[in-house]
């Protein structure tokens, strides 16, 4: 486990530092593990959101699934996975955040979930926290779109309340940006890690 991982919640450790996955080896390993066996559909892992301590570990990861079907639609989804002491590694479990199950009319982001390569997304972002306070918010992936009259957009961010001892926590912030490029957050959820819908 990373060194960096600090911040706990519920027994889950959120994710301190670069979630990325490349960044998480033994998570990484577990994940193709679990995943590597599996048919109907391509997953793609792309960050460490949390881990927890059990007899062996447990994961949470960020990914993308594809079907392997025509005109798929993609889902993009919190994938939990135990790894026991001898390394043998499983999904135990799945949180659809934008897919055929959940938040209705969003689309998943298809390319890079990273907010530095959305410029678009970012700058709206910067606009909705611009005056703040009270909460730091630091994005995890841009996971996807919604057409209104604008666009919202699904943000997956690590937020954690300003003061003394506070705990990271995991949370969806929707941010709406009008026809004009004005941008507000009119949307935050708390994500309760290992509980699933």
């Amino acid at each position: 486990m990373n060194a960096e991982n600090t911040m706990k919640t519920g027994g889950w450790i959120v994710t301190a530092g670069d979630p990325g996955i490349e960044k998480h080896p033994e998570a990484k390993a577990a994940f193709e593990k679990a995943a590597g066996g599996l048919l109907g559909a391509k997953y793609e892992a792309f960050a460490v959101i949390a881990t927890q301590v059990v007899a062996g570990i447990n994961y949470c990861i960020l990914c993308r699934i594809t079907p392997v079907v025509p005109e798929p639609k993609q889902s993009i989804q919190l994938v939990y996975i135990y790894e026991d002491l001898n390394k043998n590694a499983k999904i135990t479990d799945r949180r659809v955040l934008i897919g055929e199950s959940a938040l209705g009319g969003f689309e998943a982001n298809a390319g890079d979930l990273s907010l530095d390569q959305n410029p678009k997304v970012k700058e709206a972002y910067e606009k909705a926290l611009t005056g703040r306070l009270g909460v730091d918010h630091e994005a995890i992936a841009y996971l996807g779109s919604q057409i209104v009259s604008g666009t919202n957009y699904l943000i997956l961010s690590k937020d954690t309340v300003v003061a003394p001892g506070a705990e990271a926590a995991v949370a969806l912030l929707t941010v709406y940006e009008d026809l004009k490029g004005t941008a507000e957050l009119i949307k935050t959820e708390k994500i309760v890690l290992g509980v699933t819908d």
